[in-house]
């Protein structure tokens, strides 16, 4: 079918099954108030969207590439496949760019490449996204999608996300993958994995906070163990640079429970006011949830001389919960502005165990401070790194980790999507 036939039939029959035959351009769409069929792109391309594919996605959308697209968002939830996404997305390629101008209606409204709410089931599995998302309001923003709520255990897996995604207002809940999980379900079991971002992230205004190289924000965590607030991120990788106010983390910001994570980019917590915090972490800045057998590693964690909160290398303050970091390494990476490797916060709000550093710098030529004489912070034990030692904490080599023998580190060995859905 061609352009002028793919948008009747889609308007006209909302339940219809469709199939793609070549790529088309279309002109002057109009978003498709709600769909409950399914859409198969066969790999092709749908051109020059300028608003919202569909609405309400309750059907299927996959192996569409959406390419060149110009979409500027209203004041309610938006995103480039759906505003609300109730199904599977599968196989999706986005490009172009998405600006979010005007002020979302509430706080809890979301801006994403892909849904701008996702709730229920919805999965989004093997997607690529290469935008350059802009937000001057307050939504919050995501690069697979803005905000989960309502949900009875969504997916976001094995997708990747470049490009830019950077706000210019002191903002809030800004992340690679996920901007926010509201506290409307926190006894679903959320999920985050095998997901790669090496886009920026960043939002520029004075005194912004909850930015993630991952996930930006967790309301609430009534709920412990391994899904704290409903949602667990695990095998998933950062390899970009994330930067903001205060709460800014290489996985996430006010993060949930965080396993088999791996970050090798830069953490920057730079611009706040002179009253303002400006806590900065490899993996969870401020933590609700545990981390374990999380690695950094040749990265770069900065705090603003402006602000309080020390830099560190795996979490840096707790947030209402007393997480644990275990088996963690932080190898070969700098770390700024009176930092700690491991964590910077009074020692009894957190309870760490086997957690190692290898070849850190402290950018500030401070020493590091043994345990039995530190009060505050910890950086752990100098620890050469080996596959043998980091198999003997438990990582997993046969399905998870590889051994980066260049960089004396594990890393994680399948992240992101296949190479065949990415738009060359």
């Amino acid at each position: 079918i061609d352009a002028d036939q793919f948008t009747a039939t889609l308007h006209t029959y909302p339940a219809a099954s469709v199939r793609l035959a070549s790529d088309i351009v279309v002109s002057g769409w109009e978003t498709i108030p709600s769909f409950s069929g399914t859409l198969d792109g066969d790999g092709h391309r749908v051109g020059g969207l300028t608003a919202p594919f569909v609405g309400t996605l309750t059907g299927r959308v996959s192996n569409i590439r959406f390419t060149e697209v110009a979409i500027e968002a209203g004041t309610s939830a938006c995103g480039t496949v759906a505003n609300l996404l109730d199904g599977p997305v599968e196989g999706v390629a986005v490009t172009g760019t998405m600006n979010a101008a005007s002020s979302a209606s509430s706080g809890d409204m979301g801006f994403g490449a892909i849904a701008g709410q996702a709730q229920g089931r919805s999965v989004i599995d093997n997607c690529y996204v290469n935008v350059t998302m802009t937000t001057n309001s307050n939504f919050a923003t995501g690069g697979l999608v803005g905000v989960i709520k309502a949900t009875d255990g969504v997916t976001m897996s094995n997708s990747t996300v470049e490009g830019s995604i950077s706000g210019t207002i002191s903002g809030s809940k800004l992340g690679g993958i996920l901007g926010r999980k509201t506290n409307t379900n926190q006894t679903s079991k959320d999920l985050i994995t095998g997901c790669l971002v090496t886009a920026e992230v960043k939002m520029t205004g004075e005194g912004s906070n909850m930015i993630g190289g991952i996930f930006g924000a967790l309301q609430g965590a009534t709920v412990s163990g391994d899904y704290v607030g409903g949602i667990t991120i695990e095998k998933t990788a950062f390899t970009g640079t994330v930067s903001g106010g205060n709460a800014v983390g290489g996985i996430g910001g006010v993060c949930c429970s965080v396993r088999d994570c791996y970050v090798s980019g830069s953490v920057q917590a730079t611009n706040v006011s002179s009253s303002s915090t400006a806590a900065a972490a490899g993996i969870s800045a401020a933590a609700k949830g545990d981390v374990e057998r999380c690695v950094v590693s040749g990265a770069r964690i900065t705090g603003s001389p402006k602000g309080s909160s020390a830099t560190a290398g795996i979490i840096n303050v707790k947030n209402g919960n007393a997480p644990k970091t275990t088996r963690c390494a932080v190898l070969s990476t700098t770390i700024q502005a009176g930092g700690f490797a491991i964590y910077g916060t009074a020692s009894a709000d957190i309870t760490a165990t086997e957690n190692y550093r290898w070849n850190v710098l402290y950018a500030d030529e401070t020493p590091y401070t043994p345990l039995a004489e530190d009060p505050y912070g910890q950086d752990g034990v100098e620890q050469e790194p080996s596959q043998t030692f980091f198999e003997g904490l438990g990582y997993d080599f046969t399905s998870v980790w590889e051994w980066d023998a260049a960089a004396s580190a594990p890393k994680l060995q399948h992240v992101g999507c296949d190479e065949t859905i990415k738009i060359q």
